[in-house]
């Protein structure tokens, strides 16, 4: 009996022993088993947070900018369009008095009286008895009106001779005097003309 008690309590060692050494192992085992899950945890809460931030303000901004960019473009297209269209009515203000000058370069130059034509037939003023004696001499210059008949309506003394008597002779010989009338192209017109006239002994 106390050999079987001996062998059977060697064996209840050996077993607590075998049983003590797969708990120290088992034992040993279990903190890498555990840390390893812990870090994998910590791994995958901080990642998901980064991208979920990163990506809204990328949203947000973009639109703002795109919205801006044609409303610049709208605006330089329609500035030169307006340029144009006030630039176009000037040409032909410029245009309209030149087109106006035209006529009044062509019209008919006045032609002057005449009084010296021969067939006219005017006789020479005579000289002053008096004058003669006193031996007066000078040059008369008569301004004279002459109608579209031909007539001198009116005689203006324009140039003197220095002495009343032959500016007198001279004024009586051109008022009996016929003249030839201005003209304008084919028109008869009345106008002024001077009539020179020499005493001399």
């Amino acid at each position: 009996m106390t050999r079987h008690r001996r062998q059977a309590a060697l064996r209840l060692i050996g077993v607590g022993l075998a049983h003590a050494a797969i708990l120290g192992a088992m034992l040993n085992m279990a903190p890498p088993v555990r840390n390893a899950p812990a870090e994998v945890m910590q791994v995958g809460i901080v990642a998901p947070p980064a991208p979920e931030s990163s990506n809204k303000p990328a949203q947000a901004r973009p639109p703002s900018r795109l919205a801006v960019a044609p409303a610049t473009i709208q605006k330089t297209e329609t500035a030169p369009a307006i340029a144009f269209i006030e630039e176009t009515p000037a040409v032909p203000v410029a245009e309209a008095p030149a087109a106006a000058a035209l006529p009044r370069a062509t019209a008919p130059a006045l032609v002057p009286p005449l009084f010296s034509a021969d067939y006219l037939e005017n006789p020479p003023p005579r000289y002053p008895p008096m004058s003669r004696r006193r031996r007066e001499q000078g040059n008369v210059t008569l301004r004279v009106f002459v109608s579209a008949e031909g007539s001198a309506e009116r005689i203006e003394i324009q140039a003197s001779s220095g002495f009343e008597r032959l500016d007198q002779a001279a004024r009586e010989a051109v008022e009996s005097w016929r003249f030839v009338p201005a003209r304008r192209g084919q028109q008869r017109v009345a106008a002024w003309v001077l009539v020179p006239i020499q005493f001399a002994m």
